[in-house]
């Protein structure tokens, strides 16, 4: 990929961000899927912008939503769009979840671990941050959103309810799926492989070498 950004950073986690997604490639599996895609990429979770600049560089004329919930990473995905004059990324200071609603964000010391509580009262010794949220029903239906060519999550746990909050159509109107799974709370990852192959996605499974509770998790949807 020869393409120079400008991106602004703060030490340590986005820069170990920029390593994963440029230097190591963690999303090569999918690479060919953005660089041949005529549908919108929908970056969930989007963070300061590293995948979504990564996919514009893949495919220049990709539409791209990116969804981040959080202050000041929401600040930093703006300024390195525009610092790279990228005019087709779309940006939404909104979290997806399994219904539409004010949600907390519980905010965590390093800014790649934030995350949605998952009911009142969780986290008590957390910040917290108040945020909108949005079904990815009601944000297709809100955004004339036909059809994606790729789903691409990474929300620290959050992909469970995300899912088991999407409706047959929804399902229906995603081509890919690419997301960081996370075995935590009782939850596990052969939960989101059993939903997504019963909503006819084909499921490769990719186990992290540093962390035995996350992964990466790719379907494709057979029926599109």
């Amino acid at each position: 990929m020869n393409k120079n950004f400008t991106i602004m950073l703060r030490p340590d986690a986005d820069e170990s961000v920029v390593a994963e997604i440029f230097d190591w490639r963690e999303y090569r599996a999918v690479e060919e899927i953005i660089k041949t895609s005529a549908l919108p990429l929908l970056d969930v979770g989007a963070h300061i912008g590293i995948f979504s600049l990564y996919a514009a560089a893949l495919n220049p004329a990709l539409r791209i939503y990116a969804l981040e919930p959080e202050d000041d990473n929401f600040a930093l995905l703006k300024n390195n769009i525009a610092a790279n004059g990228i005019k087709n990324i779309k940006v939404f200071k909104n979290a997806l979840a399994g219904k539409s609603g004010k949600r907390e964000l519980i905010l965590e010391p390093d800014s790649i671990n934030h995350h949605l509580s998952p009911e009142e009262g969780a986290g008590e010794n957390a910040g917290r941050l108040k945020v909108q949220a949005f079904s990815a029903g009601e944000f297709f239906a809100g955004n004339d959103i036909l059809g994606i060519g790729l789903m691409k999550m990474d929300i620290e746990g959050g992909e469970y309810e995300v899912f088991e909050g999407m409706a047959p159509g929804d399902f229906a109107k995603v081509g890919n799926v690419i997301l960081e799974y996370h075995n935590y709370n009782g939850r596990h990852y052969k939960e989101l492989e059993k939903l997504l192959r019963q909503q006819g996605f084909s499921v490769q499974i990719f186990p992290s070498k540093f962390e035995k509770d996350m992964g990466f998790l790719l379907a494709r949807n057979k029926r599109g």
